[in-house]
């Protein structure tokens, strides 16, 4: 059928980064926790071999929307932007 036209790419988003972790297990029992506490949570996986799982809330349309969630966590967290990650196909 006819493809649909690829949305525009946009631009940075703010996400706040709570843990940056070797130990996947760890990273996932985090946010685990996190969750139980209804804040929406996800782990990322390491994009290669020198980084790590991180444990993540976002995106947030803005860097105050950031601050705020990450406030609202209850603990240490620093604000990231990254640009919106395009799906990884099998290499």
């Amino acid at each position: 059928g006819p493809r649909a036209a690829p949305a525009p790419a946009p631009g940075l988003t703010w996400w706040v980064q709570v843990s940056v972790s070797r130990n996947e297990a760890w990273a996932r029992a985090l946010a685990q926790e996190l969750n139980a506490g209804q804040h929406r949570v996800q782990v990322v996986a390491p994009a290669d071999s020198s980084d790590g799982w991180r444990v993540m809330t976002g995106p947030h349309r803005s860097r105050e929307a950031a601050d705020s969630a990450g406030r609202a966590l209850g603990r240490s967290y620093w604000v990231v932007e990254r640009a919106p990650q395009p799906p990884r196909g099998p290499r």
